[in-house]
């Protein structure tokens, strides 16, 4: 059955509207899409960005412990690793303790990037929530994290590490 053009479409969720499910993965699908535009302009991915703010935070840690700390499969880390290494943003130095071990380390460039992409990050969230009062941000974040809670999730992973971000 087709619409004639100029009538309004019935929603297909009926009077009530979708689910907050669906609302929900409608959002963060659409969180997402925004959030690569805004990393995309500085060369990076989602993955990447995470990385990178990961050692920021901690620098130093090996492969594996940065594997663990983001949830990411050794075989999955390595090309990342190769990447931001091959464009100068991050080297790895044999590790003082042990000489097996190399360790990772934001290099000033890297440091540079990680700093501007922390800007269109901000950037991105405050367009996202732009319609919302400080008041709204703060319930939507505790209502969020109440149901990420039930779901078992951790507040500081993204469960999408480990697939095809």
């Amino acid at each position: 059955m087709s619409v004639e053009p100029g009538l309004p479409r019935r929603s297909p969720f009926g009077p009530q509207g979708p689910p907050l499910g669906f609302l929900v993965v409608s959002v963060g699908a659409g969180t997402m899409a925004s959030f690569r535009d805004a990393l995309a302009p500085h060369g990076v991915h989602p993955r990447q960005f995470a990385l990178l703010r990961a050692l920021a935070a901690c620098d130093g840690q090996s492969q594996q412990e940065l594997s663990r700390a983001l949830h990411v499969p050794p075989g999955r880390l390595v090309p990342l690793v190769d990447d931001l290494q091959d464009r100068g943003l991050l080297e790895r130095r044999q590790s003082a303790s042990d000489r097996r071990i190399r360790t990772l380390h934001l290099t000033g460039p890297g440091q540079v990037l990680l700093v501007a992409l922390l800007r269109s990050v901000a950037g991105h969230e405050e367009r996202l929530l732009a319609g919302l009062s400080p008041a709204d941000r703060e319930q939507l974040k505790g209502l969020l994290g109440r149901v990420a809670g039930a779901l078992g999730l951790q507040r500081d992973e993204h469960p999408g590490m480990t697939g095809d971000l």
